[in-house]
């Protein structure tokens, strides 16, 4: 699986505005959102969360490819507004990260 990490979430955005949101860019297909805290939630306000998206495939559309390509380039920062939120979107860099993040956090 490839995932993103969305490191400032607001705390508003449940798994299922997740999923809606990736719905509606259609460049996929989701699979597992882990959702954590982050341990200086205070300092952020309202963005006190970090998200990770798996996809179970991406679509072979040219927008879900230039989706990957941007999230994937480590010399460009991805954002995207959604609700007059700008979230930032980056790769998750080691692919075996899925299988440690799902055996210690509860899957959202």
């Amino acid at each position: 699986m490839i995932g993103v990490h969305i490191p400032k979430m607001c705390t508003s955005f449940k798994s299922n505005s997740i999923r809606a949101l990736f719905k509606k860019l259609n460049v996929g297909s989701v699979g597992p959102i882990i959702i954590q805290d982050s341990p200086n939630s205070a300092i952020f306000n309202n963005y006190g969360r970090s998200v990770d998206v798996f996809f179970r495939q991406y679509y072979d559309t040219p927008r879900s490819l230039e989706f990957k390509n941007s999230v994937m380039d480590p010399h460009k920062n991805f954002f995207l507004l959604y609700n007059t939120h700008f979230l930032e979107f980056k790769p998750i860099e080691d692919p075996n990260q899925l299988s440690t993040q799902l055996s210690t956090i509860k899957m959202s």
